[in-house]
């Protein structure tokens, strides 16, 4: 009876475990990813598969405030390889390049930052691109970053990372304010040292400046961090 008691106990063990292991197969395949990066496995990126799979996420939720991407799954999305850029900056691999959706006949930029084995330093950008690389002419770019600056910011490389002097890391993105009005938001930890907030302002004009633009044509903020928080 105990042998008994003892083969049924392990019979049942075994067929919950079968039993998980299907529908965690069934899930697998069923599951459609909003957006499907179908040829980047064909660039040499140095992601990692978790990396791709965040940027994939990252990607959808950008293209999510679309109305024609909502609640879209599957999309698949060209990565341009002639247009992929990779380079290092003070310790954080900075990846620019143009994806292309047939489907919907668009093109989008996107940038980001990956900081070491932390991964992505924020979300990466996702905003149209100059007019002539653009895939499809005939379709109006809408993306979250479009033409809510004049039509200079498409000359600013965004994200932009520096490490200042005196050693704090800084990040240059484009915000949006309630009002829908565009903004470059800097970000570095200065734990309320006005001097580390104007030599960070500062840095950025003198940068604008070698991207060939004007400074007093972009609202610059920045906001307050401190003990690592701009990280």
């Amino acid at each position: 009876m105990k042998n008994k008691n003892i083969k049924t106990i392990v019979i049942t063990v075994l067929s919950v475990f079968a039993l998980i292991v299907v529908i965690a197969a069934i899930r697998e395949l069923t599951f459609k990813k909003p957006v499907d990066l179908y040829n980047i496995d064909q660039i040499n990126t140095g992601m990692t598969d978790g990396e791709i799979n965040d940027l994939e996420k990252y990607i959808g939720e950008s293209l999510s405030a679309n109305s024609k991407y909502k609640d879209k799954n599957g999309v698949k999305v060209l990565v341009r390889p002639a247009s992929f850029e990779r380079k290092e900056q003070d310790g954080v691999a900075l990846y620019r390049f143009l994806i292309d959706i047939d489907e919907f006949k668009d093109t989008y930029e996107v940038s980001f930052g990956l900081f070491g084995d932390k991964g992505f330093y924020e979300p990466p950008t996702v905003k149209c691109p100059l007019p002539a690389q653009i895939k499809y002419p005939e379709t109006n770019c809408s993306g979250q970053r479009t033409e809510a600056f004049s039509s200079s910011v498409f000359e600013l490389e965004l994200p932009y990372y520096f490490r200042m002097t005196s050693g704090q890391f800084v990040t240059v993105t484009s915000k949006y304010a309630a009002d829908g009005q565009e903004y470059l938001e800097v970000r570095v930890s200065s734990c309320g040292n006005n001097e580390i907030i104007d030599a960070a302002r500062t840095e950025v004009e003198n940068w604008i400046k070698t991207q060939g633009q004007e400074p007093s044509g972009y609202e610059i903020k920045v906001p307050e961090f401190c003990d690592g928080g701009a990280n």
